[in-house]
């Protein structure tokens, strides 16, 4: 297969997945019951986006998946976002530490993915970009770490799931309005 099409193939896939979690993210608002549970579609649902967002534009630039261990990396990585939803389904005492813990796994994730294609880059201009979003990603995956087990230890769940809910909404409009960042590729 060409370049292009691999890059069709990932966009397609995205659009799959972003109609999936429109999906799975009204039944399972069918189950909320408490603010936290409000507090983890709103935020399952941006991530939901940035991640269609983000595989969106790597087959645009041409960084999609493009051999069967990088598809069945992105499947781990769709299971653990899909994930997101099904946590909030759960209705036990620790639904919102779990789904912490999910969301940190999912970072750290995308972080890896980024390596990856790091790796098997051949353009300078694409590698300093994976090398920025690398460090910029690692830098932010210490700050999420601190936040969510401070807010653990002192029983914050609620507000460190819509602190992260902010962190990627502003994140979305920040790198989509106001730089150049992902222009620069």
């Amino acid at each position: 297969m060409e370049k292009s099409n691999w890059g069709q193939i990932q966009g397609t896939l995205a659009n799959c997945l972003l109609a999936a979690g429109i999906i799975i993210m009204f039944i399972t608002a069918s189950k909320v019951k408490t603010t936290l549970d409000v507090a983890m579609i709103f935020a399952s649902t941006i991530t939901l986006f940035y991640f269609w967002w983000g595989y969106i534009f790597l087959a645009q630039n041409g960084m999609e998946s493009r051999k069967i261990t990088d598809y069945l990396y992105d499947f781990v990585v769709i299971l653990l976002l899909t994930n997101l939803f099904y946590i909030v389904g759960l209705e036990i005492k620790t639904n919102g530490i779990i789904w912490l813990s999910n969301y940190l796994m999912l970072f750290m994730a995308t972080i890896l993915k980024y390596v990856f294609l790091l790796k098997s880059e051949l353009y300078k201009d694409k590698k300093i970009f994976l090398r920025k979003k690398i460090k910029t990603d690692l830098i932010a995956s210490i700050w999420i770490t601190l936040f969510i087990i401070l807010a653990v230890l002192l029983k914050l769940e609620l507000t460190a799931v819509w602190g992260i809910f902010f962190m990627e909404l502003v994140h979305i409009i920040y790198a989509g309005s106001f730089t150049k960042f992902y222009e620069s590729v």
